[in-house]
């Protein structure tokens, strides 16, 4: 081979080799990567992190400042099935028990009359008062552990409200009737009769919390 010739392919080589670096390069530039290319896989996960990280103080936030208000939220569990809600007390292992408080009802709507009061094996209290037959208030307490309830949720509107600070949870049948639930520490209260909006608040602001 003549040098000449060996001066030829050097060059052809050489340029070969500088396309395909420029190539490289070029390839390596933003607007020219391939979109999994494009991605900041770092900035990504970054932002993932942070994503979870809003979200758990955002709970923690809305726990905290029911909290710090003194707001008794329900700590039940329920089951929305076809034709009722099942609602189950979270219980508690036998020594952290505590023994059933009940509460006495400040205020009655005019006209309602008490025709029963009964206490269960002392873990529920029951009330009964009736204006006449269509009229009617009902006011159970019942003990979280263990416990479950079936409430009828078909052709009813559910909903929550605080009322002053204990977190209601509302089953509104219209003009047929309503039934209120709400709990004061351990202490679970249903409340069904056909009343107004605001006399369900009065016996509900007015029960005697101890």
């Amino acid at each position: 081979m003549n040098r000449y010739r060996a001066r030829k392919i050097l060059k052809k080589y050489g340029k070969a080799a500088y396309r395909s670096r420029v190539e490289y390069v070029n390839s390596m530039l933003p607007e020219n990567a391939s979109v999994i290319g494009r991605i900041s896989w770092r900035r990504m996960m970054k932002r993932c992190v942070m994503t979870a990280l809003i979200m758990i103080l955002t709970l923690a936030l809305l726990l905290a400042t029911a909290s710090a208000f003194g707001i008794h939220i329900l700590n039940l569990s329920f089951s929305e099935k076809e034709d009722h809600t099942e609602i189950v007390g979270n219980s508690k292992p036998e020594k952290e028990r505590q023994e059933a408080v009940f509460y006495e009802p400040g205020y009655i709507p005019e006209g309602y009359e008490l025709v029963s009061k009964e206490n269960f094996s002392d873990i529920e209290l029951e009330y009964i008062y009736k204006k006449n037959e269509d009229k009617y208030l009902y006011i159970h307490q019942f003990q979280a552990d263990d416990q479950i309830v079936n409430i009828n949720n078909e052709g009813c509107e559910i909903k929550k409200e605080i009322i002053q600070d204990i977190e209601v949870r509302i089953y509104d049948y219209g003009s047929r009737k309503k039934i209120y639930l709400l709990q004061y520490h351990q202490t679970f209260i249903l409340i069904e009769g056909s009343l107004p909006t605001e006399e369900f608040e009065k016996i509900i602001c007015n029960i005697e919390f101890v």
